[in-house]
């Protein structure tokens, strides 16, 4: 018997993958696939494996997107996570080793009373977007993403950005400047 080992179709392999939204006990894994896929997120730190699906998959049901976000929770803080992507059943590695992302740092409650960051999408065709993922990083602080709605609208809360080193909340000032990203349907 030879164990072979399963690899995505290129047509599944994940594109564009991205680390958002970290926080003390978590993060998310967003990335695209040129074709609709089924997405999953297996995490790994020591003895604790962690299995995470997409944030649309609703009752044990997967879907196929070609955007796709994972929310993975339930590390604690400053811990080194090994991630592996399941594109439509098969693992995927990057350069034959899980992907790599680390919890924040535990820092005091708080907030920094920013509003949240919202819009609309809409694709080339000028129909809505629904599933786009969208990236926001304010100067200085981390990068956040969120999935638009079927209408195409998204909302980012800003109330816990975190500086860009994860260490603390990111400081308010009266101009901030912030880059917004979208991906849908393998368009930026």
């Amino acid at each position: 018997v030879t164990r072979m080992s399963a690899q995505a179709s290129p047509s599944e392999n994940p594109e564009n993958v991205t680390i958002t939204n970290s926080t003390d006990s978590g993060f998310t894994v967003t990335w695209t696939t040129p074709d609709n896929a089924t997405g999953v997120v297996l995490a790994k730190a020591g003895s604790k494996q962690i299995t995470a699906y997409d944030d649309r998959d609703r009752a044990g049901k997967q879907e196929k997107f070609t955007t796709h976000s994972v929310d993975v929770t339930g590390f604690p803080p400053q811990t080194p996570v090994d991630i592996t992507l399941i594109s439509n059943g098969k693992r995927v590695l990057t350069g034959g080793q899980p992907y790599k992302a680390t919890t924040a740092p535990s820092i005091p409650s708080g907030s920094t009373n920013l509003e949240p960051a919202y819009g609309t999408v809409k694709g080339s065709d000028t129909l809505s977007a629904g599933g786009a993922l969208i990236y926001l990083t304010v100067e200085g602080g981390q990068t956040l993403s969120a999935l638009s709605n079927g209408s195409g609208n998204w909302i980012i809360p800003l109330n816990s950005l975190r500086t860009e080193d994860l260490t603390d909340y990111l400081p308010v000032t009266d101009r901030m400047t912030e880059a917004i990203i979208g991906r849908y349907n393998n368009e930026e």
